[in-house]
């Protein structure tokens, strides 16, 4: 018995170690799927060679030798169903046996990893693949630099200094498709990041702010509402595949790496740009890129912001749609006004240093509009105040008490008059309880000037400027010169209020030479206070004005020092609190979906920035850390056989619609449950007697985004970088993936050292078919030659 023990204990380490003893390690990807890794290390690696494997296989029944006997073309004999995976004759022993250090995975529903609704072969998007691959290229390059040992081993997989090892990526099939992806994503990253200050566009007074619209092809929305449970069943129900309404070649999600594409596209989207670390002193010149400011706007979640600069510059409006903060900056004392729909936060916007006013949609600031550049006036007789007509709770009606509000009327870009309480609004003049109206004409501001409690009227023609003053408690306003901005100022103390109840809006709009600022000095509250989603009110304290803030979609007010734009701060989609000093509009800082700081001067730097784009530019610039040296593409996926080329009419209007129709109406509809191979049959068997190999069909979600995936790989070729060595190797005859597709994608490809090797007498399973040696025989000659060629590759690591 004690031999009979002894015996089945060798045989199990035996078996153990049938595989390489590979190093088996997990990571949760950032969907919290658990992704299962193998390492197989050396001593002193001369690189570091990333396997990955292809559609429905995995990393080992990919690169390792099936524990089988093939008895003729048609019939394989498995020798042990549970030790499948032979190292020895297997391409990862041959790459050892030349100093390379293995790596692998399983990517997510493949192999032992975890799949989404446990449905293998199966996954939401070909960018998720893409992500998997990245983070674990990132993870190898950290432990190898964190750490000379690998688990409680005592040999080094590093030379003795500690040197970044030169990685190179094999890709099979589809694996192939993502190694060429990869370095597209991480290359436009690298370009983007480079160009920052290229691109910076400054402007000089009076110039027109022009943008460079560009497209973007990897736009998918990386934030989208993923509420699936592992466990959920109900496959025609499925949240994940409800925002498939995106094209084909929005390939790339979260990483959004915007670019300005050098290929033709079928569809132009403005980019928006990121700055980093862009100061708020206005005595420096801000460096930044501007793309699309001339009347632009943006959605989905980008954030946009403005300067402008001199007097003599126009403004730019900038609209903000669905949660989209847009601000504009102003100077020489203009106030600009702001539009918003569907709950946001209204942006600033000017034009021809006109001050134009605020109106917004669904439960957001409805201020009163005017047509033919005409205000319309109210009239009071007899101690009656003129009220204004509202419809559906929209424009409220102005109230006064004891012998306070004066109505006023006015003519060609007027102003009209406002309701107050006990000798708080300064309007137009009053004797003796009466009504006395102002007018004015030529665009001019009529402002009123009061004695003692006494509200005096006061006329102006030309353009001229009658200022007033108040004493004794009473509201002053005052108006400007040239076109200006006419604010209102209060002193000893005095609040100028205005009230409204019920959605009820007290503000009115102007356009075409209109007054709409308010300023505060000596502790006065220049505020508006409201009730069920109005604006709220501001108040100051020691001549410092205090930042207001709104719940539930509500526009916080303003204030202003020193003829500057007050802050204003916001909750739940608005406009975080701008600080600003000398006629110069400071940075904006905001929360969930908001603006991006802004500065002016006489020459004018306008750029925009946004906390996803400064995420993606830090997750995807990492091409020199990874320290690529060369790529491989084992029969890629390039192009299929059985359908049109990537770029051509009918590839992109008929194939890509199709598919991505029925990806809506039933994505996890399952197609044939084998691809048309037609090499041996035996690899079938091999394929069917795998225990850990996908064998259900592939969903007709997949199978759009594998056609979108090669799209996107077509149409992003020129971001391939020109500096790293690429391979392709692919047959001939090979019955999935097109070879003339693959030749003529090399043709295309703008490379300093790249190299095609097309295979005799082979299909599709390059790596198990008969004559793979010779494969493997040419990319292990092909590597040593860069590692040969380049005997500064490996870079010492700071």
């Amino acid at each position: 018995m004690g031999e009979t023990e002894l015996d089945n204990d060798e045989l199990r380490k035996t078996v153990f170690n049938i595989d390489g003893n590979p190093k088996v390690g997990h990571f949760y990807n950032k969907d919290g799927l658990l992704l299962k890794t193998y390492r197989w290390p050396v001593k002193k690696a001369a690189g570091i060679v990333l396997l990955l494997h292809g559609l429905k296989g995995h990393a080992r029944f990919t690169y390792l030798k099936p524990n089988a006997e093939v008895i003729d073309n048609n019939e394989v004999l498995v020798i042990d169903d549970d030790n499948y995976y032979v190292y020895s004759g297997s391409w990862v022993e041959k790459f050892n046996q030349n100093e390379y250090s293995v790596y692998a995975m399983d990517l997510q529903g493949h192999g032992e990893s975890e799949a989404r609704k446990n449905l293998r072969g199966h996954f939401k998007r070909f960018n998720d693949l893409v992500d998997d691959v990245l983070q674990y290229m990132n993870q190898i390059q950290d432990e190898i630099a964190n750490d000379n040992k690998i688990d409680d081993e005592s040999y080094s997989i590093v030379p003795a200094k500690k040197q970044k090892l030169p990685m190179y990526i094999i890709g099979y099939s589809m694996g192939g498709n993502i190694a060429l992806r990869i370095l597209q994503i991480l290359n436009k990253a690298k370009v983007k990041n480079n160009s920052k200050l290229e691109d910076t566009v400054i402007y000089a007074k009076a110039d027109t702010l022009t943008g460079d619209c560009t497209n973007i092809y990897d736009s998918d929305n990386d934030n989208d509402n993923d509420n699936d449970n592992d466990d959920d069943d109900d496959d025609d129900d499925d949240d994940d595949d409800d925002d498939d309404d995106d094209v084909y070649y929005d390939v790339y999600d979260g990483d959004n790496v915007n670019d300005n594409n050098p290929t033709n596209k079928a569809t132009n989207v403005s980019e928006v740009v990121d700055i980093n670390n862009v100061s708020n002193d206005n005595t420096t010149k801000h460096y930044a890129c501007t793309y699309c400011i001339a009347n632009g706007s943006t959605c989905d979640n980008d954030s946009v912001s403005t300067t402008t600069g001199g007097s003599d510059i126009d403004n730019f409006s900038v609209s903000a749609d669905d949660s989209v903060a847009a601000s504009t900056s102003t100077e020489d004392n203009v106030v600009a006004s702001t539009s918003t729909e569907y709950n946001e936060v209204p942006s600033t916007s000017t034009e021809d240093n006109v001050v134009a006013s605020t109106s917004t949609e669904d439960n957001v600031v409805v201020s009163t509009s005017t047509e033919d550049s005409e205000v319309p006036s109210t009239s009071t007789e007899d101690n009656e105040v003129a009220s204004t007509s509202t419809e559906d709770n929209e424009v409220a009606s102005t109230s006064t008490e004891d012998n306070v509000v004066v109505s006023t009327s006015t003519e060609d870009n007027e102003v009209p008059s406002t309701s107050t309480e006990d000798n708080e609004v300064a309007s137009t003049s009053t004797e003796d309880n009466e009504v006395a109206s102002t007018s004015t004409e030529d665009n001019a501001v009529a402002s009123t000037s009061t004695d003692d409690n006494a509200i005096a009227s006061t006329s102006t023609e030309d353009i001229v400027v009658a200022s007033t003053s108040t004493e004794d408690n009473v509201v002053a306003s005052t108006s400007t010169e040239d076109i200006v901005v006419a604010s209102t100022s209060t002193e000893d103390n005095v609040v100028a209020s205005t009230s409204t109840e019920d959605n009820v809006i007290a503000s009115t709009s102007t356009e075409d030479n209109v007054v709409a600022s308010t300023s505060t000095e000596d502790n006065v509250v220049a505020s508006t206070s409201t009730d069920d989603n109005l604006i709220a009110s501001t108040s100051t304290e020691d001549n410092a004005v205090a930042s207001t803030s709104t719940e539930d979609n509500a526009v916080a007010s303003t204030s202003t020092e020193d003829n500057v734009v007050a802050s204003t701060s916001t909750d739940d989609n608005a406009v975080a609190s701008t600080s600003t000093e000398d006629n110069a509009v400071a940075s904006t800082s905001t929360d969930d979906n908001a603006i991006a700081s802004t500065s002016t001067e006489d020459i004018v730097v306008v750029g925009t920035s946004t906390d996803d784009n400064d995420k993606n530019d830090d997750k995807y610039n990492c091409l020199d850390k990874l320290n690529i040296k060369g790529c491989v593409s084992l029969a890629g996926m390039v192009s299929f056989e059985r359908i049109a080329q990537p770029g051509t009419y009918l590839f992109n209007y008929v194939y890509l619609p199709v598919t991505h129709f029925l990806s809506y109406i039933a994505p996890n509809l399952e197609t044939k449950s084998e691809l048309p191979y037609k090499g041996y049959p035996f690899i079938d068997n091999l394929c069917k007697l795998d225990k850990y190999r996908g064998n259900r069909g592939v969903t007709v979600k997949c199978v759009y985004e594998l056609i979108k995936a090669m799209g996107a790989l077509n149409d992003d070729i020129n971001y391939i970088p020109k500096d790293i060595p690429i391979l392709f190797v692919h047959a001939k005859e090979d019955s999935i993936c097109y070879y003339k597709g693959v030749e003529m994608f090399y043709d295309r490809l703008h490379s300093d050292n790249k190299e095609l090797f097309p295979v005799d007498n082979m299909d599709h399973s390059i790596t198990l078919e008969p004559g793979n040696e010779q494969v493997l025989e040419k990319i292990i000659k092909w590597l040593n030659n860069l590692k040969n060629n380049n005997k500064n590759a490996i870079e010492n690591q700071e």
